[in-house]
């Protein structure tokens, strides 16, 4: 006996409730940005100048979060400093739980952005997991990554929602990334920077 083949309408509208069920998340997301946001836009750009706040009232928006200190490339211009002595990669290691005890804190009241970052955050084995965390809990969240490793794990970040990716561009990764990123365009919203060295600008400009 042949098995059922699937009924089209019935794929097409649960294909339709995912992108509904991810767009109320993503709106919900901005509610809770613009109720973040708004004091301190008004206190920046319609109140009295102070030289002073009080951050148990008034913090930043946006936070860089360190995930991991591993990294797939070994930079000579890498400004991460050598681990201390007696600590090893896994005590900066982030996982679900080190992160929603952080975001407990009364210093992410006001947040409305958290940016990942590293070493090379698509490293750590807990990444969608934690991006899960911090999109339930409320935040939009960004990752900054040298790219190298994303197509792998594309299906994750997906489902996951992240909501935006900086890839930093160096000389010795381009030509990678000019066969990795063009296969992602349209699935994920990525930004690029290109790294350019003092050096070169002042020995190669011609190459820039």
């Amino acid at each position: 006996m042949a098995p059922e083949q699937p009924d089209l309408q019935d794929l097409a509208a649960e294909a339709a409730a995912g992108e509904n069920a991810k767009a109320h998340s993503m709106g919900a997301s901005l509610l809770r940005v613009g109720l973040r946001c708004g004091p301190n836009w008004l206190r920046h750009h319609v109140l009295p100048y102070r030289a002073e706040y009080d951050i148990r009232r008034q913090g930043p928006m946006y936070v860089g979060l360190y995930v991991t200190f591993r990294c797939n490339l070994a930079c000579s211009w890498c400004v991460n400093p050598p681990l201390p002595p007696g600590l090893g990669l896994d005590d900066y290691e982030a996982d679900v739980e080190s992160v929603s005890r952080l975001l407990d804190h009364p210093f992410f009241r006001t947040v409305a952005h958290l940016n990942l970052t590293g070493g090379e955050p698509l490293m750590n084995k807990n990444l969608g997991g934690i991006i899960r965390l911090i999109r339930r809990r409320g935040f939009l969240v960004g990752m900054v990554t040298n790219g190298l490793l994303l197509e792998g794990r594309l299906p994750e970040l997906l489902d996951v929602g992240i909501s935006d990716i900086r890839v930093s561009m160096y000389d010795n990764t381009v030509d990678r990334l000019a066969t990795v990123l063009p296969r992602l365009r349209g699935r994920l919203h990525i930004a690029t920077s290109y790294l350019v060295l003092k050096s070169v600008l002042r020995d190669h400009p011609e190459t820039i």
